[in-house]
């Protein structure tokens, strides 16, 4: 009964190690050069840092980009500017705001290929 006791204490002390001391944003990426036009949109051009790789460590960093995004006055987007063989947590370059929502599991891919698929109709004769 000791063990098993001990073993839950165990599993819920690196459970916790795991998700509750994420890596801080800043370490996770340096941001290069800053672009905002005269609307507010801004341009992060960023270096990826090398971590470790874990599952967790990708969503930390999506949930960093997509908050990198959302703290922009006007839309927003992110260029990673490692080399081409210098793994990143991300199979896209060029990070918008729906692609930092796949990131950060806000949406789910299923949704991101229907909002990628999706034609939007607009009426010019207007």
């Amino acid at each position: 009964m000791i063990r098993i006791i001990i073993a839950a204490f165990l599993s819920l002390v690196f459970s916790i190690n795991d998700f509750a001391w994420p890596y801080e944003c800043n370490q996770m990426y340096d941001i290069v050069e800053t672009e905002v036009d005269q609307d507010g949109n801004a341009l992060y051009s960023i270096f990826v840092n090398k971590f470790d790789g874990s599952d967790s460590n990708c969503l930390q960093f999506g949930r960093c980009i997509y908050k990198l995004i959302g703290s922009a006055s006007g839309m927003a987007a992110v260029n990673i500017i490692n080399f081409d063989d210098y793994w990143v947590p991300s199979k896209w370059q060029w990070i918008d705001s729906t692609r930092a929502a796949v990131l950060a599991e806000e949406i789910d891919l299923e949704e991101y290929a229907w909002l990628s698929s999706y034609v939007w109709e607009v009426d010019h004769d207007d």
